[in-house]
């Protein structure tokens, strides 16, 4: 059985732009950089200053809202969703960039002002980077493509035998992505479970992708498997 496999677990951007955008000098207000690390779905930097200081930076994968709405104020932070937490102990904020899907937190060991902790947060850069580059690659032609909103495209070897490779893609749910499955069911041989054609396969990694009709929401993600002969 063929599957789209395994590149949905990490964030849609990369570690080493994350890493680029902290070593920058324009973020030294954070204080200094004492370590980065990859948590697969979440990258985390700390920082200090002089005066005991440590704020930790964090970028995870998708909203993470939930578990700090009863204790936090949700509002709305230069078009971004947002939700400060404080105390005497400590301060959090958290920002939800909707084109990557994912959420900066930055905290506090320390109390600090809602309005200091949005600045730092602003002025890292962080909430400005996009998704990785999401560009075909030549060897789908325009015509067996699906469109809408690519969040990250991957190609890579295929270790299913009779194929040379595999380019998994993920996008967002909407009516352009929806119209292109019926278009290409309808231009090359729908078999319900996968779309056949020229030299390549086309499933979904949810559903078959005959039965693929509508999306449940504008904010769900669906992940396609090009698998190519």
């Amino acid at each position: 059985m063929l599957t789209a496999s395994g590149f949905s677990q990490g964030l849609y951007l990369s570690y080493g732009a994350f890493c680029k955008k902290l070593e920058e000098k324009t973020i030294s207000d954070l204080g200094k950089l004492i370590s980065i690390q990859d948590e697969g779905d979440r990258y985390e930097a700390v920082f200090t200053d002089p005066s005991g200081r440590m704020l930790m930076l964090k970028l995870s994968k998708g909203e993470v809202f939930q578990a700090f709405e009863r204790t936090g104020e949700r509002y709305s932070l230069e078009g971004f969703e947002a939700i400060f937490v404080g105390n005497k102990l400590m301060s959090m904020l958290l920002i939800y960039l909707p084109e990557p899907d994912a959420t900066v937190v930055l905290s506090s060991n320390v109390s600090m002002q809602k309005s200091l902790l949005e600045k730092l947060a602003l002025d890292s850069g962080i909430t400005a980077l996009k998704p990785d580059a999401t560009d075909w690659p030549a060897m789908i032609p325009l015509s067996q493509r699906l469109d809408g909103r690519v969040l990250r495209i991957v190609t890579k070897p295929s270790t299913t035998e009779g194929y040379r490779f595999e380019v998994v893609v993920d996008f967002w749910c909407d009516e352009n992505l929806i119209a292109s499955i019926d278009r290409l069911k309808t231009s090359f041989t729908d078999r319900n479970d996968f779309i056949e054609m020229d030299d390549m396969l086309l499933i979904s990694k949810g559903e078959s992708i005959g039965q693929i009709t509508y999306c449940s929401s504008t904010s769900s993600k669906m992940t396609f498997g090009y698998y190519i002969r």
